[in-house]
């Protein structure tokens, strides 16, 4: 595996990691947010969600990038 090809894994994994951690705060309810600051931080996990789905292709390429 490449270095940039381990970089973008390891990336990954820490954005899942982030965005799992903002998901569940999002299922308590984040009472102690604003609702403006709430619906941010929804839009956030949505955009963190398309950055994931992006690595994930990105690292499906990586064995027909080989070929």
């Amino acid at each position: 595996m490449k270095p940039y090809q381990q970089r973008v894994l390891e990336e990954k994994a820490d954005l899942d990691a982030k965005l799992e951690k903002l998901l569940a705060f999002l299922e308590e309810g984040c009472l102690e947010t604003s609702k403006l600051d709430g619906l941010l931080l929804c839009w956030q996990a949505t955009v963190m969600r398309q950055y994931s789905d992006v690595l994930k292709l990105r690292i499906e390429q990586f064995g027909r990038d080989s070929k």
